[in-house]
Parts: C-alpha cells; sequence; structure tokens
C-alpha cells in the first residue's frame, strides 16, 4: 500500500534520514518508525564511512611513508656525492698546496747544486735581519761572517774533461758545503763556480779555523767520473758583516777583494779582513 500510494519502497532515504510519508502513512512518530532498523543502518553507513575514511588515511600514510624514504635516499645520496666533491676538492687543494711549495723551491733553489739561488740568498738575509730587529731577547751586537768561495781552476777542468764532469764538480762541492755548515746558516751558489756563505753568529776573521778545515776537506775529496779521478781546490774570502750603513752589497765586495787576493796568493786558501 506504501508503494502504491507514495511511490517508494524505504522508509528511510539513501542517508539514512526517515521518510516523513511513510511515518504520516502509518501515522507512527520517527521514534516508532525507525527504532533498531534506521540505528543498524546509520551504524552499517558509519562503519562504511569510517572503513573508507581508514583506507584513505593508510593510502595517504603509505604515499607520505614513501615519500620520506625517497626523501632520506636522495638525502643520503646527495651526502655522499657532496662528501665525494668535498675529498675531490680536498685533494685539488693539497696538490695545489704541493704545486706551490714545488715552484717556491723552484724559484729559490739552484736546481743542480740544491742551494739557495742568488735572489733567495738576499731575501733569507733580510728576513734574517728582521727577525732580530724584532727579537728582544737577541743581542744587537750579534756578529755575522760572510764568506766568497770559488773553485780554482774550473775553466780547466771543464776545458779538459767536459761539462758533464765540470757540473759533477759543482755538485760535489756543494754536497761538502752543506754537510759542514749549520741550517741556520746561509749556503747559495751565486751562479757558475762561485758561492756564498753566511755564518751567523760566528766571527770566521778572528776564527778562521773552520773554514781552513772545510778547504782541507775540500782538496782531499776525490770525485769519480766514467773511470776517471779528479780532485779541485778552492779559495775563500772571509769579512764579517757590520751593523752599520755598509750593506750586504758592499760587504760582498769587500768578501770577493779578499777572495782574489786568495787566489793571486796561490790559491787553495783563504783571505780574511
Amino acid at each position: 500500500l506504501f508503494t502504491q500510494a507514495f511511490g517508494s519502497k524505504c522508509w528511510a532515504d539513501d542517508k539514512c534520514n526517515y521518510n516523513e510519508d511513510y511515518v504520516e502513512f502509518t501515522i507512527y512518530t520517527a521514534n516508532k518508525t525507525i527504532p533498531e532498523e534506521l540505528a543498524c543502518l546509520r551504524t552499517a553507513r558509519m562503519a562504511e564511512k569510517e572503513r573508507e575514511l581508514s583506507i584513505k588515511v593508510k593510502h595517504q600514510t603509505a604515499q607520505l611513508e614513501y615519500a620520506h624514504k625517497e626523501l632520506e635516499n636522495y638525502s643520503k645520496t646527495l651526502e655522499e656525492k657532496v662528501e665525494a666533491r668535498t675529498q675531490k676538492l680536498e685533494l685539488l687543494l693539497d696538490l695545489l698546496e704541493d704545486e706551490k711549495n714545488k715552484l717556491k723551491v723552484m724559484a729559490d733553489t739552484d736546481p743542480m747544486t740544491g742551494l739557495l739561488n742568488r735572489r733567495a740568498f738576499y731575501k733569507k738575509y733580510n728576513i734574517l735581519r728582521l727577525q732580530r730587529e724584532n727579537n728582544t731577547t737577541t743581542t744587537t751586537d750579534s756578529t755575522d761572517s760572510l764568506v766568497a768561495f770559488d773553485i780554482d781552476f774550473f775553466k780547466k777542468i771543464n776545458d779538459e774533461y767536459g761539462h758533464s764532469v765540470g757540473d759533477q764538480v759543482l755538485i760535489a762541492f756543494s754536497n761538502i758545503f752543506k754537510e759542514n755548515f749549520y741550517a741556520t746558516d746561509i749556503c747559495a751558489r751565486f751562479g757558475g763556480e762561485e758561492f756564498v756563505l753566511i755564518c751567523t753568529d760566528v766571527n770566521l776573521v778572528t776564527n778562521p779555523k773552520p773554514l781552513k778545515r772545510f778547504l782541507q776537506k775540500i782538496e782531499n775529496h776525490t770525485i769519480y767520473v766514467d773511470g776517471i779521478s779528479i780532485k779541485f781546490t778552492v779559495s775563500a774570502g772571509a769579512t764579517i758583516i757590520r751593523n752599520d750603513d755598509l750593506g750586504l752589497d758592499q760587504t760582498m765586495k769587500i768578501a770577493d777583494y779578499l777572495l782574489y787576493k786568495a787566489k793571486g796568493n796561490g790559491r787553495n786558501q783563504v783571505v780574511v779582513a
């Protein structure tokens, strides 16, 4: 009868709201019309909504977890790349520092003998002088000695045996040179067979014995090149570096003058003044 009268088979709509026409037709109140049935339907609908919501939440949670995992993987990959790049940059910086040091050594060193060159000789002495001026514990009357050396008859060695043998003579002299003086001393090759030495805090004018012993070692030394034994000697001129306006260049001229006096006196000796 209800269906014929109202064209509906439901006493409640799809939203679980009761059908007022049904209530009016049956003369039942809403509470009497839908006591348990409507409550069950509402519960079923709510359970379905909860399941849908639960599925949606799980899906979104899974998406978030996946995104988080992807972000972690990306972050880890990025950290690994950054670390690899950092290590590569550190390696490059170390290589650049090594090259810089090598270039500095090349700029300051005579390539054949390993001694300082002329430019580095002056630079090192100027640094030493400035350090002393700024060091209050250093006495101002420190005495340094300057010595000029020259290998005797070096041109004759080159002419007779060749320049390769002459190079070996220079190297042998330089090795003995480095072995017999202190690390604080300044040893340099000025060019050709000419060498210069500054002995710090030593007065070789009043006590030239260390120089004479050095010249004796040179005289007693023998080098062998291609089955040939070669001996050579050295002449030297020594003076002190005075704490006045004379300057290192003028002191060098004095040492050179004394050196050539030693050569004029017969070579293989030291002249001091």
